[in-house]
């Protein structure tokens, strides 16, 4: 057998390979965390994932807020576009650290945003079906008032 086919001595080199002598004191020299520093770290991991929460709902409520605003585009003035923006981007900002977040599961900022997104069709689906049936009501008043 040529020294070319023998298992390398380190992890790195392939599939086969052995684990080196010195992985072991790599992991004894570790220092392991106190209870007390792991009990502080699963606090701030809680913090963090309760400011997320907050944070998120607020992003929401502001979009939605605006989302459901009935002034027409060109009733709006210039802080009012600005705002609509500036919760754009805060929402769009928040969805991405969230995605990128190692204590939050994997994919939890497109969840939220896809969430959004959801129900603000169903809200455009009801606000939509409200006014078809407005429509047809008043089209079939019409319709009797032009017969007589």
């Amino acid at each position: 057998m040529s020294d070319d086919s023998k298992p390398s001595g380190s992890l790195k080199d392939g599939f086969f390979a052995k684990p080196s002598v010195f992985d072991k004191k790599k992991d004894e020299n570790k220092e392991q965390p106190t209870v007390k520093q792991f009990d502080d770290k699963v606090d701030e991991i809680v913090d963090q994932q309760r400011k997320n929460k907050e944070k998120a709902a607020l992003s929401v409520l502001k979009f939605k807020k605006d989302f459901d605003s009935k002034t027409l585009a060109e009733n709006k003035s210039v802080i009012v576009k600005e705002m609509e923006r500036s919760n754009l981007k805060e929402l769009l900002e928040l969805i991405s650290s969230l995605n990128q977040d190692e204590n939050e599961p994997e994919g939890t900022g497109s969840l939220v945003g896809m969430t959004l997104v959801l129900t603000l069709m169903n809200s455009l689906r009801d606000r939509l079906n409200s006014i078809e049936h407005k429509l047809s009501e008043i089209d079939k008043v019409t319709q009797n008032q032009v017969t007589y």
